[in-house]
């Protein structure tokens, strides 16, 4: 089951904006949420994690599904919706239409939820071969950057392409006759296409651009709260996730070596998912920016305590020396003054307990080790 922690993974040095209920619906006290056919919000409606822990407040969740991100954004920018996730190049063409949006959060992607993909009986082997050919994708979606992004690794000019922008339903549609020679997509529509008979991946995302997930809201008054190194199940994308990934990898039976070291501010992903739900239904008004601080560590530390947690993993858990340029502690009085006061959890049962939930996502056969895997 969905964990708090799953609603909100940070990032470091950035913030995350929350809406405040109190500005966003002052009369029915209500969060509308736009999703999509993948994601954390998806999984959360599902599980009804959100009505569970906002009902108690007198907060009714309201949902509204999109195929893709730009229709999502214009019912964000019109009000229709108070908060939504995209991919990374819809908020780029919202703001260019003057889209009244704010960032709430941003999420690293690992770049196997998005591909190009070939027909049956295509001859097109690397992307070199897309030269001249009828590739399509959304406009203005992260299929329309990835394209672009495509391209440009292969040397090949814009103009000596033939885009066909279509959104996913009706690609899938020109695709499925023929009528494309390369179709670049995104999850769930990318897992339901592959698995047609003689349909290849041409190129995954990953290894051609860098992508993100958006989570956005309408400019409405907001509280930002800036975490530092967050971990726990769920907070295992870029170079900070590391830390969760040494977790998955003792788990695994896996070695596993955390790309830098020093010390700095770690804190659990369902402190900082209590601190966000705390914040979407504060009664603050403007924007107000607060410090989540956790439990200052060293990350040898932090690698020592993996292993005595899990004995099994002794000896496998390694960190590079040379430190990341991060604080490695935060103060948040203004937050524990205005929002708190929030308990903290202590890394060593953090680690305990992201341990436990990622075993038993093993015993289930649930637990993703694709973050694992070498680069290719």
């Amino acid at each position: 089951m969905i964990k708090r922690r799953h609603i909100l993974a940070a990032l470091p040095g950035a913030f995350l904006a929350i809406p405040a209920l109190a500005q966003t619906a002052p009369k029915a006290r209500e969060l509308r949420f736009g999703y999509q056919r993948s994601g954390t919000l998806l999984i959360a409606k599902q599980q009804g994690v959100l009505e569970a822990r906002l009902k108690p407040l007198g907060v009714e969740v309201k949902w509204a599904e999109f195929s893709f991100g730009p229709p999502l954004l214009e019912a964000l920018n019109v009000g229709s919706v108070d908060y939504g996730t995209t991919g990374d190049a819809p908020p780029i063409f919202a703001q260019a239409a003057k889209a009244n949006l704010l960032y709430v959060a941003a999420v690293e992607a690992a770049g196997s939820g998005s591909a190009i993909l070939v027909p049956p009986g295509s001859t097109l082997q690397t992307l070199a071969d897309l030269r001249g050919k009828r590739i399509g994708f959304a406009r203005a979606s992260s299929a329309h950057n990835l394209t672009i992004a495509a391209l440009e690794k292969a040397g090949i000019a814009w103009n000596e392409i033939t885009p066909v922008q279509l959104p996913p339903a009706d690609a899938r549609a020109a695709f499925e006759r023929g009528a494309l020679d390369a179709w670049t997509i995104w999850d769930p529509y990318f897992a339901v296409a592959e698995k047609g008979p003689g349909v290849r991946v041409l190129a995954s995302a990953k290894g051609i651009a860098r992508q993100n997930a958006f989570f956005l809201a309408n400019g409405i008054s907001s509280v930002g709260l800036r975490p530092w190194t967050v971990y726990g199940v769920g907070r295992d994308r870029g170079l900070t996730g590391d830390p969760t990934l040494a977790m998955k990898a003792a788990v695994l039976g896996r070695p596993f070596q955390i790309r830098w070291g020093g010390a700095t501010d770690f804190i659990f992903a369902d402190d900082v998912a209590r601190a966000c739900i705390a914040a979407s239904t504060a009664t603050l008004d403007g924007a107000r920016v607060y410090n989540l601080h956790g439990e200052s560590a060293r990350v040898a530390d932090l690698a020592r305590w993996i292993e005595e947690a899990w004995p099994a993993a002794k000896g496998t858990i390694t960190h590079v020396e040379q430190a990341i340029p991060f604080p490695s502690e935060l103060a948040d009085p203004g937050y524990q003054r205005d929002l708190g006061p929030a308990p903290r959890t202590g890394i060593k049962d953090g680690i305990r307990r992201t341990l436990d939930e990622f075993a038993t996502l093993q015993k289930t056969g649930r637990l993703d080790a694709r973050e694992l895997e070498p680069l290719g």
